[in-house]
């Protein structure tokens, strides 16, 4: 399978998500020693399963990451007081919201800024001397974010595979603000990875 987005996604199956080939490490620490570190401090379930399908080229446990990103956006819209109809565990929208987003996040090492190479800043220069500032591109985000109109894209590819459709005016009235708090939700879960693997990365040394 094509280590892209596109494809990934026109691939997916909402029963059984697509595979992602994942990272070779994060910086200076190798597969090795992130594998070393999950066996370490008790980390969450579904952190164990971000770190194997991002980090470790591991995607058995693609699909329960997939559902626990579900439920978890699910219990997101029960307190937001979204419209029950639209979170419950058996609506395919939202289902497929959560799916595509844990892709989108999965992906973003794909999606490195080529302007900063990844590292959220540029040097210019300002009054005769270099200073760092924000990427213009990435706006210091280092991956670069996906468009409304390609995660609407990729939404209804996801869609798609189960004889389904959203409109352009549902998505933006609606669903376009809900899809990015699943977005934040993941990234968060990576950030939560990202602090255990540097907390014990010394022990695993």
């Amino acid at each position: 399978m094509a280590n892209n987005p596109e494809s990934l996604l026109l691939r997916l199956n909402l029963a059984s998500p697509g595979v992602i080939a994942g990272a070779p490490g994060h910086g200076a620490l190798s597969r090795a020693d992130i594998a070393a570190v999950l066996g370490m401090g008790s980390p969450p379930q579904h952190l164990v399963w971000l770190a194997e399908v991002r980090y470790l080229a591991d995607s058995a446990n693609l699909g329960r990451l997939a559902k626990e990103a579900w439920w978890s956006f699910a219990r997101l819209g029960h307190q937001r007081g979204w419209d029950k109809r639209d979170y419950e565990r058996g609506a395919q929208l939202f289902r497929a919201c959560a799916v595509v987003a844990v892709l989108e996040v999965l992906t973003e090492d794909l999606r490195l800024c080529l302007t900063c190479d990844g590292r959220g800043e540029k040097r210019r220069l300002q009054g005769g001397r270099q200073v760092m500032t924000t990427c213009p591109r990435c706006h210091g985000r280092r991956p670069v974010e996906l468009t409304d109109a390609t995660r609407l894209e990729y939404l209804n590819a996801a869609l798609a595979t189960i004889g389904h459709t959203m409109a352009d005016s549902t998505w933006y009235a609606t669903w376009r603000h809900r899809y990015y708090h699943a977005v934040i939700l993941l990234r968060g879960w990576g950030d939560e990875l990202l602090r255990h693997v540097r907390r014990h990365a010394g022990a695993a040394a």
